[in-house]
């Protein structure tokens, strides 16, 4: 057989395994878990500086998982969760991968005076 009339079916042969490998994902998943005190944004937004009290606080965001008292004398409220998330994939014959990540969030509120004076994300 000559070379040219070999290319012939290689090519073709080449393009139906490029058309059959998208459709060979097995399997594919991924999960999101919060555990601890969890604060979205939106609901941070509700607490305005010089205005919001720690009372005023805890009903729009839940009990904190800690208070304590700083050197300034403020008292800081502080909210501490920890976003776990999961994902893996297979493709028939090719890969199998994971990923597992872990993070550790925090938001903390001082008031002085009665009021909120600072707020931050860690």
């Amino acid at each position: 057989m000559p070379p040219r009339a070999r290319t012939i079916p290689t090519v073709i042969l080449a393009g139906v395994a490029l058309l059959a490998l998208p459709g060979c994902l097995v399997t594919s998943s991924s999960a999101t878990a919060y555990s601890g005190n969890r604060v979205e944004p939106a609901a941070e937004a509700g607490v305005t500086l010089h205005r919001t009290s720690p009372e005023q606080t805890v009903a729009m965001l839940g009990e904190p998982t800690a208070r304590t008292v700083n050197d300034d004398g403020e008292e800081v409220l502080t909210w501490q969760w920890t976003r776990k998330s999961a994902s893996s994939g297979r493709v028939f014959l090719l890969f199998g991968g994971s990923s597992k990540t872990t993070q550790d969030h925090a938001l903390h509120i001082a008031y002085k005076d009665g009021v909120a004076v600072r707020k931050w994300r860690r």
